[in-house]
């Protein structure tokens, strides 16, 4: 089954999910969801089976909202939101949104990277963000907006959980934890976009970078150059002189 160019997962034994638990957080979840696709169960098959065999899933979610939020969430929330995702895997290249695309999805991302970018008046290419493991993307709609703001690019195959945007919003409203997972997030991205504003004002292109690398070491060894240098704010050219320089 085919949902935004991408393929539902199966959750296949019992086996897979106690293999998930053993494997821990970091490698649990996305390892987990690769070896649990083929063959392409429908979305009530697949929401029917995970709601008889959580266990895996669940308790590995558990562990990324204590370690990231420091917030305990309860094995039923987490189920609940498992039965309303549709667990997809992308290819590198996969387009999830244009710029203007009507948006009532949304994802938390397991694995893989995305890329979101817009177009200058100019018709420059910009990237906006790299959405990484344990990301949302494609959360314009979780603001207020009916209409994509930017291009959202799978640059490194991924696994997403996609919900129902105003399903996610009404589960989140109803529990407690889950709200203040939501209002973490949020307060996270308000200081992001105060940072990034402050940093691309005061400082020079090779502090840019070079505080880029030690934020994102992984990104900065496994992202093109050119989608690198436009977050940024520099031309290719000058990332590539930065990069000799700091090599002699």
């Amino acid at each position: 089954m085919e949902v935004m160019g991408g393929k539902v997962l199966e959750y296949e034994a019992k086996t897979i999910l106690r293999q998930g638990i053993e494997q821990g957080i970091e490698q649990g979840v996305a390892s987990s969801a690769r070896k649990m696709l083929k063959k392409g169960l429908s979305c009530e098959e697949v929401a029917h089976y995970l709601d008889m065999n959580l266990t895996g899933l669940t308790e590995q979610l558990m562990q990324v909202a204590k370690k990231y939020y420091n917030v305990s969430v309860s094995e039923d929330v987490l189920d609940l939101l498992i039965k309303h995702a549709v667990i997809t895997q992308y290819q590198t290249g996969d387009v999830l949104c244009e710029v203007g695309d009507v948006l009532n999805k949304t994802g938390f991302v397991l694995d893989g990277i995305i890329r979101s970018s817009f177009l200058t008046y100019g018709g420059k290419d910009i990237t906006r963000y790299f959405h990484t493991k344990y990301s949302m993307v494609m959360d314009d709609c979780m603001l207020g907006f009916s209409e994509s703001k930017y291009r959202c690019e799978v640059i490194r195959d991924a696994v997403i959980m996609m919900f129902d945007a105003n399903t996610l919003k009404g589960i989140i409203k109803d529990n407690a934890a889950l709200k203040e997972i939501y209002t973490l997030s949020l307060e996270s991205g308000l200081r992001y976009k105060l940072y990034r504003e402050n940093e691309l004002m005061t400082k020079n292109a090779l502090e840019r970078y070079l505080q880029f690398v030690e934020d994102f070491p992984d990104l900065a060894a496994n992202v093109k150059q050119r989608d690198i240098a436009t977050y940024l704010g520099i031309e290719p050219q000058s990332l590539s002189r930065i990069k000799r320089q700091l090599k002699n």
